[in-house]
């Protein structure tokens, strides 16, 4: 708490002993200050208890000691009245009784703001206005002894002149009186009025006391650390569940199934007995099968269609039309807590051209409670093709979404039952 009162005004006011016909003077030392703590912050709204004691020399006895107790205002600023506080010790219990004109004088002030005094300096009592008139005043002097002698002639009636002071009274003569004179004649009339009398001198002007030093400005406070962030907020309420999906396009017709193996051979007939027949024609050619499948897990999140690299198959058939299938299975892809609801297509393309158009798709979503929902797709289609020449059949895919992030995931690895199949069935 050092350096608590940063600023001291004091104007000093005590009675005098010796002045005549005069008010008497109050009894008291104005004093205010500015409290602050040790950074140099002002203390507004703060209680205080001051100690004020009065030295003849700096580090001496107290000869009059008081208490105050003090409330600042919002700006620090409290007052006191030295002389008006509660009376602790010394040689004189009031500040009348103290003989300010035998000695130099000086105060010092502590503070205490709950946890014991602070010695806040002590300084020199200087001269102040009633101080000074009580010195150039005095008390009045010794009056003079009255004057003896004999009274003179009459003079004649003249001007009214200045009035002169009055004269002492002269000692009673103690002859007889003589008779009664003629009356006079009336003088002249004087004019009546006596000249004024000279203003007296203005007295000195008082000079002005001593302008206190101006106490320096104390640091900036410490600037206060960041705040804790605070607590993230409560999870909304679940949103209601979404509309269902329109139903997907039917699916085409699946294809024939294969040929039955062969049956066991029979036993041998008996021989038979004739001539041989004539060369049949030569049998249709047999039914190609060409297939390409995913072998390990993939997540498919692109918004456009995009190829499959491992579901691309390629064939030279002799006829002009094939047969394509495609199956698959998976489950939507989870980025979030909400979950997602996602869906997902896929077309096949025969030498680089849909075929069917794109709208061949299947939907599939992951619920907003986080439940991860399986999906499967089938495509059967008969195309046309180039007879005698390469082909290529190819899957595309593209996803979108709702909620979260679009995408779908084939785990054939980790997910037996899923898969990605893209099958030709050519001559």
């Amino acid at each position: 708490m050092k350096q608590l009162l940063s600023l001291l005004l004091a104007v000093m006011v005590v009675c005098g002993g010796n002045v005549v016909a005069q008010v008497a003077p109050p009894a008291g030392i104005n004093y205010q200050a500015i409290a602050r703590n040790n950074t140099g912050a002002v203390l507004p709204n703060t209680t205080l208890t001051i100690r004020i004691s009065l030295l003849n020399s700096i580090g001496g006895s107290a000869l009059f000691q008081e208490t105050h107790g003090v409330t600042t205002n919002g700006f620090g600023l409290f007052t006191a009245v030295i002389g008006q506080g509660t009376f602790v010790t010394g040689t004189y219990n009031t500040l009348t009784a103290v003989p300010w004109g035998t000695s130099e004088y000086f105060v010092k002030i502590e503070a205490d703001q709950g946890s014991g005094y602070i010695d806040m300096g002590t300084t020199q009592l200087w001269s102040v206005p009633y101080a000074l008139y009580a010195a150039n005043t005095g008390s009045g002097g010794v009056t003079g002894p009255t004057g003896v002698g004999t009274a003179g002639p009459t003079g004649p009636t003249g001007n009214n002149g200045v009035a002169g002071a009055p004269g002492a009274t002269g000692p009673t003569g103690a002859g007889v009186a003589g008779p009664t004179g003629p009356t006079g004649p009336i003088g002249p009339t004087g004019n009546g009025v006596g000249i004024p009398g000279a203003q007296g001198p203005t007295g000195p002007t008082g000079s002005n006391g001593v302008t206190g030093p101006t106490g320096d400005i104390g640091p900036t406070g410490v600037t206060g650390g960041t705040g804790a962030n605070g607590a993230t907020g409560l999870t909304g309420p679940q949103g209601p569940t979404g509309a269902n999906g329109t139903t997907g396009v039917t699916g085409g017709t699946g294809a024939n199934g294969l040929t039955g193996p062969t049956g066991p051979t029979g036993a041998p007939g008996a021989t038979g007995v004739g001539t041989t027949g004539p060369t049949g024609p030569a049998g249709a050619g047999g039914v190609n099968i060409v297939s390409a499948s995913l072998t390990a897990n993939a997540t498919f999140l692109a918004a456009s269609f995009t190829t499959i690299p491992a579901l691309s198959i390629t064939f030279t058939p002799t006829q002009t039309s094939a047969y394509i299938q495609f199956s698959a299975s998976g489950n939507g892809f989870i980025d979030n807590p909400g979950g997602t609801m996602s869906f997902v297509e896929f077309q096949i393309l025969v030498n680089g051209t849909p075929a069917g158009g794109t709208m061949e798709k299947v939907s599939t979503m992951d619920d907003v409670t986080g439940t991860i929902t399986t999906w499967s797709a089938g495509y059967a289609k008969k195309v046309t093709v180039n007879a005698n020449a390469v082909n290529t059949i190819t899957v595309q895919y593209r996803c979108s979404a709702l909620i979260g992030t679009a995408g779908m995931a084939i785990n054939p690895t980790t997910q037996p039952a899923q898969h990605g199949t893209l099958t030709a069935f050519v001559q």
